[in-house]
């Protein structure tokens, strides 16, 4: 098997080679964390259902841009 490697040639070009990239690992705690959200906002769905009351969002997820 071969080793990963990471080559620099003359034109300052990085080349990598053999790798498997895996993404993202996450510990447990803050799977434990992301489960427990879920879970409240499944909650708050299912009490909102039963009230008949509808909200378009919920959660918005973005990135902060610093001026």
């Amino acid at each position: 098997m071969k080793k990963n490697t990471i080559v620099k040639d003359m034109k300052k070009n990085t080349i990598v080679k053999e790798c498997t990239f895996i993404g993202v690992q996450w510990d447990a705690a803050a799977l434990e964390t992301v489960q427990m959200v879920a879970q409240g906002l499944l909650n708050l769905t299912e009490l909102f259902k039963s009230q008949n009351v509808k909200i378009e969002s919920l959660l918005k997820v973005g990135a902060d841009k610093e001026d």
